[in-house]
């Protein structure tokens, strides 16, 4: 019988996660754990197309493009207003933290519409997104609805 244990998962864009493997053989329990993993990080890797202008620019219109489809889908359109507003932007949820001066979970957080909002939290992420403060309002009472 194999066993797998429980162990901390990594995020890999490439290779594969070897996890450890516990084996029971008549009533002896056996461990093996692999030497490496192969793969890079998805943090590390977002930071090297980052790093890279021309990536990164191919990154932010992939973001504009996906915002105006989330934007104009009637499904995604009562929790996609936040997120659309900055995916139109062309910004990531960890750049959009960064000119906030928030964390990305945060960043989150306010697009599910469970996150604390400030007036100058809001005022920031409008023109950060380059959106008025009554279409943000807008948007976040729209995120804040039950559904």
């Amino acid at each position: 019988m194999v066993f797998p244990t429980i162990g901390k998962a990594v995020n890999l864009t490439t290779g594969f996660a070897c996890y450890p493997v516990v084996l029971v053989r008549n009533n002896h329990i056996e461990s093996y754990t692999p030497g490496r993993t192969h793969g890079v990080p998805i943090s590390e890797r977002i930071a090297r197309l980052q790093g890279n202008p021309k990536r990164a620019a191919s990154l932010a219109r992939a973001r504009v493009r996906l915002g105006a489809w989330v934007a104009s889908e009637p499904e995604l359109q009562a929790t996609g207003g936040l997120a659309a507003m900055r995916l139109k932007a062309g910004l990531s949820q960890a750049q959009l933290a960064g000119a906030l001066g928030t964390s990305q979970p945060n960043v989150a957080r306010m697009e599910k519409g469970t996150g604390n909002y400030t007036l100058d939290s809001m005022r920031a992420w409008a023109s950060a997104v380059g959106v008025s403060l009554t279409e943000l309002i807008a948007a976040i009472e729209v995120a804040q609805v039950p559904a």
